[in-house]
């Protein structure tokens, strides 16, 4: 089993009835990290036998136009053509409206799945993101492949009907360190 977490965005497997993505107080914050590992991973293996991969719920790009537009508009439209260029042999629906980040739990198998198919990528899409006209500011620029894994991501997952997923709210603090 692997799995991953940002360090201010953890899965809410306690509060688990709670949906989308939950702002908490630091102190609340620091609390579950307490308990997550006192927890120690209770039943997410048990899961793993029901569902492909544990994911937070995806946030919707509606407004913003849809996956696309939003990348364009608020990162790059430059790194997003390469990033299209890159991914045309994937038969994806691009009028997706939403995001779905990254952080997941999956068994070994399926990640290597998605890595040895974001990896192939990658080779082709790394020399060729500039940021040039990045317009996400500082954070976009240092962390560019980071938001363009997260699109491979979402798209990659929309078009895989095969893969069980099971969706677990966020607790989110933005002070934490």
């Amino acid at each position: 089993i692997i799995g991953f977490q940002a360090y201010r965005k953890h899965f809410n497997f306690r509060d688990h009835h709670m949906t989308g993505w939950q702002e908490v107080s630091t102190r609340e914050f620091y609390e579950y990290q307490d308990w997550l590992y006192k927890w120690g991973g209770g039943t997410i293996e048990d899961m793993l036998n029901k569902y492909d991969m544990i994911i937070p719920p995806p946030f919707d790009l509606t407004a913003q136009g849809g996956l696309a537009h939003d990348f364009c508009a608020s990162r790059s439209w430059q790194d997003w053509h390469a990033f299209r260029n890159a991914t045309k042999g994937y038969d994806w629906d691009w009028n997706i409206n939403h995001v779905t980040s990254h952080w997941f739990v999956c068994k070994w198998p399926l990640f290597d799945e998605f890595m040895t198919d974001w990896w192939r990528v990658f080779k082709e899409l790394e020399p060729c993101i500039k940021s040039e006209d990045a317009s996400g500011g500082t954070v976009y620029v240092t962390r560019a492949l980071d938001y363009l894994t997260e699109r491979f991501f979402t798209l990659w997952l929309a078009s895989r009907t095969d893969i069980r997923t099971k969706t677990f709210p966020l607790m989110i603090s933005w002070d934490a360190r």
